[in-house]
């Protein structure tokens, strides 16, 4: 049925455009108060308006479209919206008294937008919360706004074919190891370690790593398909690359803000080495020059950002999301994060997300003289605990460091609270400080824009390389004035760099190097009833099975393992969606009366995915929802594995046969 109202809700707000401009104007009526129900039956009365959807179970009015973008679309662009010209009224007392879940409701209105398909054609999904709160703590909501479409070119890793076209994987011969990383930098590989691995000749070394992160839900969504070959630097037999870590963090444009990317399902992130692979490529780090072209800005500040978040317990045995720090013995605990050089007074932000089992407490958070309440909702029969988020502007301090504080005040000796993350945007001044040196500035996105960066503090033994494409990194040709490093760089793309010295590489972890056995899931061809994935520890019973099913039914089964998965579609790392992306594939290949009808997915799962392989009963990945607080909107299911369509990822027809 939830999957049903869903389907409902995208019919009706489906809207074609009816000319080609990229900004749209909207309205919102807002209706009378109406009365709902919660999951635990308790009854609410709740604000509304026209075609307001319902998202999370907080009896919040959600506004969501989705908008028919064929006309515009280009698979070489992604696409994010900014809502413009917003128009406000308060909430008059009668609306106040009807409010739930005030903690929702922040100081800007947050938008979610993503690309799907339906029936072949392109629509861009919106969705916020039409509500805002004043610094006053005046509640405000939106009558009218204009919507605008941003489009920005894709780094060129995001270019994939369709997961049906590549047909060969570069793991199908040669000599392949893998080794793993947990952070993002400049790697460093001698010629012993690669002597270690058995390579005797560093001149044949490639690497290969998609440099990606959590894969999408949706499928359809631009992701890599197979391993992607990294170039790379080799100097002195020796080996230098840039490493992507496990988790990331992607500019949401739409809301101008810098957001940390989590990956639920792995630790780390994966690379692949061999010496005897030659597709005629040029396989070392190129250099790009600067602009010989007038600049429009002098860029000498960057964007920086930090996160905190540690993944330590489950508050129950549910959902994907695990917490952190615990609020019931220290109540008062402060988070500080190191920016080096940074700017003193620039406008900052922070956010805050936390949870707790009692309604009647509360956290107060302070950054700098700016404070944020966190209210928690009621906590329903099915309910462990709520979600609470505060996010403020506040004002950077002086120094190399910002605090922030958050001061859990209970209501009961039984009231509990945890810390989920604190992300923090900011500036800085671009200055080498030492070691790895990341930045970036959104300033100097645009059409149109020649930014001239000025990187002081160093001089000629700093190393720049432009790291847009993760997987392309490109040295830059500075030139050097004084103990400052100078280049111009066109803002076709939001750029990103790193900058090193030689004594500060990263080196990967060496002591779990594994054997990788040729494989080619990407060959997969011909009629298909059943896949079976396995954990391989049950392979021989998976192979057991697969003759029951070719002897008793005459069926066509093909078994792999979930490492061979992850291997090909989600660059060794434990991903959800790299088994579902592999069932796509074969799927999509499917010709006539072949269409694939069975997946068995073998071997025990659990809530909890990051865990060691057996831990916990943790021998095949789950699907599990975000929600990690309540029983009622927590859901582990197969069903996720069967949406193989475009577009999909909460609907559509499962193979696993459990929708019913």
């Amino acid at each position: 049925m939830k999957y049903l109202q869903v389907t409902l809700l995208i019919l009706i707000l489906s809207i074609g455009l009816k000319s080609y401009s990229q900004i749209f104007t909207r309205e919102i009526h807002w209706k009378l108060n109406q009365v709902k129900t919660d999951t635990s039956g308790n009854i609410y009365h709740v604000l509304d308006f026209e075609k307001a959807a319902s998202f999370n179970n907080d009896l919040l009015p959600y506004y969501s479209e989705n908008i028919n973008i064929k006309q515009i679309y280009n698979k070489n662009y992604t696409y994010t919206v900014k809502l413009e010209n917003l128009r406000f009224i308060a909430l008059d007392d009668e609306n106040l008294q009807a409010v739930q879940h005030l903690n929702k409701i922040s100081e800007k209105i947050y938008i979610k937008s993503k690309v799907h398909y339906a029936r072949g054609i392109p629509f861009l999904q919106i969705s916020f919360l039409p509500l805002k709160k004043e610094l006053s703590g005046k509640l405000l909501k939106l009558i009218a706004f204009d919507i605008k479409i941003i489009k920005n070119k894709k780094t060129e890793n995001l270019k994939s074919k369709g997961l049906k076209n590549v047909t060969n994987s570069v793991l199908s011969s040669g000599t392949w190891k893998k080794i793993r990383i947990k952070q993002s930098g400049v790697y460093k590989i001698t010629f012993s370690q690669l002597q270690n691995m058995g390579f005797e000749n560093p001149q044949n070394i490639r690497i290969f790593g998609n440099a990606f992160g959590w894969l999408p839900m949706i499928a359809g969504n631009d992701r890599p398909d197979d391993l992607i070959e990294n170039d790379i630097l080799i100097k002195d037999n020796t080996i230098y690359f840039y490493g992507q870590g496990p988790d990331k963090w992607n500019y949401d444009s739409g809301n101008d803000k810098f957001v940390p990317i989590h990956h639920f399902y792995s630790e780390y992130a994966y690379y692949f080495l061999t010496d005897d692979y030659n597709s005629g490529y040029n396989n070392n780090v190129k250099t790009e020059n600067s602009s010989s072209l007038p600049e429009t800005q002098t860029v000498t500040s960057y964007d920086a950002y930090a996160v905190h978040e540690i993944d330590n317990l489950h508050i129950e045995d549910t959902g994907r999301r695990m917490f952190g720090e615990s609020f019931d013995i220290d109540n008062n605990q402060s988070f500080n994060f190191s920016f080096p050089n940074l700017n003193a007074y620039n406008n900052s932000f922070v956010y805050v997300r936390t949870a707790s089992n009692s309604s009647d407490s509360y956290f107060s958070v302070s950054a700098n003289g700016s404070s944020g309440t966190i209210n928690f909702g009621n906590i329903g029969e099915y309910d462990y605990a709520d979600v609470g988020v505060s996010e403020f502007n506040f004002t950077a301090p002086t120094g190399n460091s910002l605090s922030v504080n958050l001061r859990y005040h209970q209501n009961s000796p039984a009231a509990q609270a945890w810390l989920d993350y604190i992300y923090v945007n900011t500036k800085c001044q671009l200055k080498y400080p030492d070691g790895q040196f990341s930045f970036r500035n959104r300033e100097t996105l645009g059409a149109g824009k020649i930014s001239k960066y000025t990187l002081s503090n160093a001089g000629s033994g700093i190393t720049v390389w432009d790291i847009t494409d993760k997987t392309r990194p490109v040295k830059v040709n500075t030139n050097i004035s004084g103990n400052s490093q100078i280049f111009k760089l066109t803002g076709d793309v939001l750029h990103e760099f790193i900058a090193f010295d030689n004594a500060s590489y990263l080196t990967p972890d060496l002591e779990n190097v594994e054997n990788v056995l040729n494989q080619n899931l990407h060959a997969t061809s011909g009629a298909t009833d059943m896949i079976i994935i396995t954990n391989p520890d049950f392979l021989v019973q998976a192979n057991e099975l697969k003759d029951i099913h070719v002897q008793k039914d005459n069926m066509n089964v093909r078994v792999v393992t979930t490492q061979q998965v992850y291997n090909e579609f989600s660059s060794g790392a434990s991903d959800f969606s790299a088994i579902r992306d592999y069932a796509k594939m074969v799927y999509e290949r499917a010709t006539g009366d072949d269409t694939l009808r069975y997946l068995c997915l073998f071997g025990d799962g659990s809530y909890d995915n990051r865990s060691g392989e057996g831990i916990n009963g943790n021998y095949m990945v789950t699907y599990q929802q975000s929600n990690s607080v309540s029983i009622g909107s927590s859901l582990v299911t197969d069903d996720f594995f069967g949406l193989l369509d475009d577009g999909e990822g909460d609907l559509g027809t499962s193979l696993t046969g459990l929708l019913d």
